[in-house]
């Protein structure tokens, strides 16, 4: 279903239309009702983090400097930005280097090499 694909994306809204029309020619199927159930709450989850000034981040982790700076380019190069969801979150609750690092940050922008005492750190913007 196309639905399960959107919520694997974080498509909410597409998530749901895709479930609703399914439920249309299976109205019985649980499955497709809870799909669209879980597509609905992920929506508003997210519209309540917004309206509170959370910015959703992906973060990638590196032993050194050299190696964040060749994910960089690798990344502006086209390669995915692989790294761990740290869901949404108020940048002033990150540590200080890394509020400023994604400070500014538009949705999809990517940012500098920050690193500290415990390894050099790349933020992604995504939402």
């Amino acid at each position: 279903n196309l639905g399960v694909v959107c919520v694997q994306q974080g498509r909410w809204r597409e998530a749901e239309e895709a479930f609703r029309s399914a439920l249309r020619v299976a109205p019985d199927d649980p499955r497709l009702r809870e799909g669209l159930q879980v597509a609905q709450a992920r929506r508003q989850e997210e519209e309540r983090a917004r309206g509170a000034g959370k910015v959703r981040l992906r973060m990638a982790t590196f032993p050194s400097r050299v190696e964040g700076e060749a994910f960089l380019t690798r990344v502006q190069g086209g390669a995915a930005f692989e790294g761990q969801d740290l869901g949404f979150v108020l940048p002033a609750d990150l540590d200080a280097r890394f509020a400023e690092a994604v400070r500014g940050l538009k949705a999809g922008e990517i940012s500098g090499v920050v690193e500290t005492e415990k390894g050099c750190f790349v933020f992604k913007r995504m939402e």
